[in-house]
């Protein structure tokens, strides 16, 4: 997991501008095909820039399993898959800017919420535009500079279900300071910070909306890292995804007792942990 900051803004404005000079000129496939589901204050969809989709493909299509196949009228985008249901997406980046996973998090009013982010110290990276059958997005930092998207799909985010191998399990934010991460999210969300004991006895701190656990907050560990929003994979055996993953052409970048950490073969970071069922 490394640093993320040597990306431009072009990345973005290349993969979801709405403009006629935009490959993606005809909007981006929808996050669900059915509507009447809002999860506000939860990422609904996560994208894969990358300056390889080949490769990545291949990578994840061996490691998870997943469906990965470019969108049908969408040209130079693949659309994911996993077990029949959509759950993300991989574009396309120049070689030279550093890949990640991208999160787009829930909201019902791109517009306010943009207002909300740069009143928080917070900065505004693309402006809130509607792409076709994607919704209103728009690209910010937090007030650490962790990245993500903010959409509002009309009522068209992903619906509730079981979470099944190899369906995006959990995510973290990585940060540098938990009391200014909580101020943040909790004037622009409304996301209270928890700290619980998990199955392991171990104390975690968790964003909390009512009674429901959203995400995890970390303090980053680690020198050269920058704040990021992170998504797990639920996995069924994680020794052997870290195996897999290595065959593959991925690296571990760090293991914990039921997780790891790891990086594909150009290098975005993501999670994978294993759940006893």
């Amino acid at each position: 997991m490394i640093s993320i900051k040597s990306r431009t803004l072009c990345l973005f404005i290349a993969l979801f501008c709405a403009s006629g000079s935009s490959v993606f000129a005809a909007g981006l496939p929808a996050v669900s095909d059915t509507s009447g589901s809002q999860r506000l204050g939860t990422f609904v969809w996560f994208d894969l820039l990358t300056y390889d989709r080949g490769l990545t493909r291949t990578y994840y299509q061996g490691l998870f399993g997943w469906e990965v196949e470019e969108a049908n009228g969408f040209q130079g985008y693949d659309l994911i898959t996993n077990q029949g249901q959509r759950i993300g997406g991989i574009a396309e980046i120049e070689e030279k800017e550093q890949p990640t996973w991208l999160g787009s998090f829930s909201v019902n009013d791109v517009g306010d919420t943009v207002d909300r982010v740069t009143q928080l110290g917070g900065h505004v990276l693309e402006p809130a535009q509607e792409i076709e059958n994607r919704g209103v997005m728009a690209l910010v930092e937090d007030n650490a500079g962790a990245m993500f998207v903010l959409l509002d799909t009309g009522s068209r985010d992903p619906g509730l279900r079981p979470v099944r191998i190899g369906d995006w399990l959990w995510v973290d934010l990585f940060t540098r300071s938990r009391s200014e991460a909580a101020e943040f999210y909790q004037a622009l969300a409304g996301l209270q910070l928890n700290t619980v004991t998990d199955k392991n006895g171990n104390e975690i701190d968790v964003f909390m909306q009512g009674e429901t656990a959203r995400s995890g907050v970390v303090e980053i560990p680690w020198r050269h890292v920058d704040p990021i929003w992170l998504p797990y994979v639920r996995v069924d055996n994680v020794v052997q995804t870290i195996e897999r993953s290595d065959q593959l052409g991925g690296q571990l970048f760090y293991r914990y007792e039921d997780g790891a950490i790891l990086l594909d073969p150009t290098g975005a970071a993501f999670g994978v942990h294993q759940v006893s069922k």
